[in-house]
């Protein structure tokens, strides 16, 4: 073949490996919090572009109830970028709470150390572990 052609003769033809990290791309918690972002800026952008998401990131909310109204606000408070939480309840998840409040299932009403702030906190970091929840 000739040199005219453009192609390397098999004599210059080199094959090399080339090792990429792909591990941080594909961490579920990094793509969790990826996918966030761009939901956050999605809604930003269609409703409300004067929203300062960083602050609302760094925002702490205190959660007086974590009942059906505490759990849900903590839910719309996370779909909203806020993730610093803290869950002020001293009630225990009893076995009518979970069809009602969104953050509870059967198991945490059969447990013993079952109190709705310690329950809800936990399970709102299962919901987005970047979260800071108590």
């Amino acid at each position: 073949m000739s040199n005219s052609s453009g192609r390397p003769g098999l004599k210059e033809l080199r094959v090399e490996t080339k090792k990429i990290e792909l591990k941080s791309y594909m961490d579920p918690g990094n793509l969790a919090e990826q996918a966030v972002g761009l939901n956050l800026k999605l809604m930003k952008w269609r409703q409300a572009p004067e929203l300062n998401l960083e602050i609302l990131k760094e925002t702490k909310c205190l959660l007086l109830g974590s009942g059906s109204l505490g759990c849900q606000v903590a839910r719309n408070l996370l779909s909203w970028g806020f993730t610093k939480m803290t869950f002020v309840d001293n009630g225990r998840v009893s076995y009518s709470n979970p069809v009602r409040q969104c953050l509870f299932t059967f198991e945490d009403s059969r447990a013993e150390d079952n109190y709705k702030a310690q329950v809800a906190a936990r399970r709102i970091a299962e919901v987005y572990p970047k979260v800071e929840s108590q």
